[in-house]
């Protein structure tokens, strides 16, 4: 059976609309779960005012990092290490982690505050070391930091307590 010119058009036109409707839907369904694998604690796009520490603060001045003490850490260290918060996600926990990681995070090894352009109360990150493994809460979401990404967003001098929070 021979088609003719115009039956071979309206297939490849059909083809054409059954593969642009198979790449939305799948599109659609990719983008869905991508938000669904990662928890975002801090925009890609944010703009942060200050990190407190418990060792310190680092605070946005014009184009500058002020930080107090002022002994903590060089000016340019501290603009990389606020770049680091940006876009930082964490993976999420399995059922079975989630109660014994939010019990965990109750008492924290170190809290982050985080004021954001535009946001009127700051983000209070909870960080909690167990087994080898770092926990994460920011309001009712909890999840896991790689052992890396805690070295890049908490390095050392800036786990220690303050003095007076001793």
């Amino acid at each position: 059976m021979a088609l003719t010119r115009r039956q071979w058009n309206n297939i490849l036109i059909f083809a054409c609309l059954a593969m642009i409707l198979l790449f939305n839907v799948t599109h659609k369904r990719w983008l869905s779960g991508d938000a669904n694998t990662r928890l975002e604690l801090i925009p890609a796009e944010a703009i942060i005012l200050t990190l407190d520490y418990p060792a310190g603060q680092l605070e946005l001045i014009g184009q500058g990092w002020r930080v107090s003490p002022a002994n903590l850490m060089p000016e340019q260290e501290a603009g990389r290490l606020a770049q680091q918060w940006l876009g930082l996600t964490a993976l999420p926990l399995s059922e079975e982690e989630m109660p014994s990681a939010s019990e965990l995070l109750t008492e924290p090894d170190m809290v982050v505050r985080i004021t954001l352009a535009g946001e009127a109360v700051p983000r209070v990150i909870l960080l909690r070391q167990f087994k080898q493994r770092w926990f994460v809460r920011l309001g009712e979401q909890v999840g896991e930091l790689s052992d890396l990404t805690i070295r890049f967003i908490a390095p050392m001098p800036l786990r220690q307590m303050r003095a007076n929070d001793a």
